[in-house]
C-alpha cells in the first residue's frame, strides 16, 4: 500500500490549553516545552496528519491580541 496523508486546510475554534514547542534561537538553543493555559483563540494551524502521525504549527491569541505560536505537541484540549 502507498503511503497516505492528509494536509489540514483550515482550523478554527478555541483551546484552553495547547502544548508548544518553541523555535531555535540564533545560537542553536530551544525553549522547553511549555504547556499554555487559558482561553486561546486559533488564528491559524497548518501542517500534515498521516497515520503515522503528525506535523502541525498553531498561531494562537489571547484575550488581549498577544500571540504566540510554535511547534504543536500533542493534542490540544478545547472549549468549543
Amino acid at each position: 500500500m502507498a503511503p497516505c496523508g492528509i494536509f489540514v486546510l483550515s482550523c478554527c475554534g478555541y483551546l484552553n490549553s495547547a502544548t508548544l514547542h518553541f523555535a531555535s534561537n540564533e545560537n542553536g538553543a530551544t525553549k522547553e516545552i511549555e504547556t499554555l493555559t487559558g482561553y486561546f483563540e486559533v488564528l491559524s494551524m497548518t501542517g500534515s496528519v498521516s497515520r503515522e502521525g503528525s506535523h502541525l504549527h498553531i498561531t494562537l491569541a489571547d484575550s488581549t491580541g498577544q500571540t504566540i505560536g510554535g511547534h504543536l505537541m500533542g493534542i490540544p484540549l478545547s472549549t468549543t
